[in-house]
């Protein structure tokens, strides 16, 4: 049943038109994906560093495609798969259960990372800036909590008809 679910997804995901800035995807152990033309291309393990036991959020140039930066909820990697100097526990914990990343509505160089902790069942944010680091980004705020007592998993939507996301 797995199986059918997971390959009924991949093919809705080839088929789909969507929005370049989530044509990389990065989840499990080492495993990388760029969606380009409907196309999957798997990103080989030796190029990713990244280790996200549980759900991964990325983000990619939202006119070319290309990765910016990826998340796994508690650390932070550059578009080099390399961790940004600030980017680990970003949710006060060494892994997330979910995260997902929210571009700034006002700053195009300010993305907001949410993500989860597994322990306490909180809430909390950081904000990455790409323009530091030669603009591969860094992590600026972290550890921000956003909700105490948080009901999860989540998800984030943006708005039709206003800037921004509910």
């Amino acid at each position: 049943m797995k199986k059918i679910l997971l390959f009924a997804f991949l093919f809705v995901m080839l088929n789909a038109m969507a929005q370049q800035e989530q044509s990389h995807w990065f989840m499990g152990t080492y495993l990388g994906m760029k969606f380009t033309n409907g196309t999957m291309n798997v990103i080989p393990v030796n190029t990713n560093s990244s280790y996200a036991p549980y759900v991964s959020g990325s983000y990619s140039d939202p006119k070319t495609g290309a990765l910016m930066f990826y998340t796994n909820g508690s650390y932070v990697y550059n578009r080099k798969h390399k961790q940004m100097p600030n980017g680990f526990y970003i949710n006060n914990e060494t892994y997330g259960i979910h995260s997902v990343v929210v571009p700034h509505p006002g700053d195009s160089s300010l993305f907001y990372i949410i993500a989860s902790a597994s322990a306490d069942s909180k809430l909390y944010y950081a904000l990455v800036d790409m323009r530091l680091q030669g603009g591969l980004g860094d992590v600026g705020q972290k550890i921000q909590l956003l909700d105490a007592n948080a009901d999860l998993p989540f998800c984030v939507v943006k708005q039709l008809y206003e800037e921004g996301f509910g």
